[in-house]
């Protein structure tokens, strides 16, 4: 469970990213279990939804690369065929999950998103007692 301070890190993120990100259509921060923390969409998404499949997702990527010797999974890609979505670990119990519509985006919505995690996942170090 995070308390007041670690939610309102996640949504000061969102926020962020909503904000900096043109390509940017929807953006969340979940649990490894599934639960969303934080959201931020221009559009209508069905990001509960996204929140428990996002964590899934991630497993599956963590595993994958334990399978195959790869180091940490950080960034799991999906490419559809109405839009990209990125998934990227904050920390080993959390997990980022940014949507954009624009094909041609992917890399101005993985850079946010990279950058998105990062800052995040410095900034709880620094406020975790």
């Amino acid at each position: 469970m995070y308390n007041d301070l670690e939610n309102h890190v996640f949504q000061m993120a969102v926020n962020s990213m909503s904000e900096h990100c043109e390509v940017l259509d929807a953006v969340l921060v979940a649990s490894l279990d599934g639960r969303m923390l934080a959201t931020y969409q221009r559009g209508t998404y069905a990001v509960e939804r996204a929140a428990a499949i996002g964590s899934s997702l991630m497993a599956l990527g963590d595993a994958m690369a334990i399978e195959l010797k790869l180091g940490a999974c950080e960034v799991v890609i999906a490419e559809n065929k109405e839009g990209i979505v990125v998934f990227n670990h904050i920390n080993e119990d959390v997990v980022l999950v940014s949507l954009t519509q624009s094909k041609s985006g992917l890399g101005t919505l993985l850079s946010w998103a990279k950058k998105t995690a990062a800052d995040t996942a410095s900034y709880l170090k620094a406020v975790k007692p």
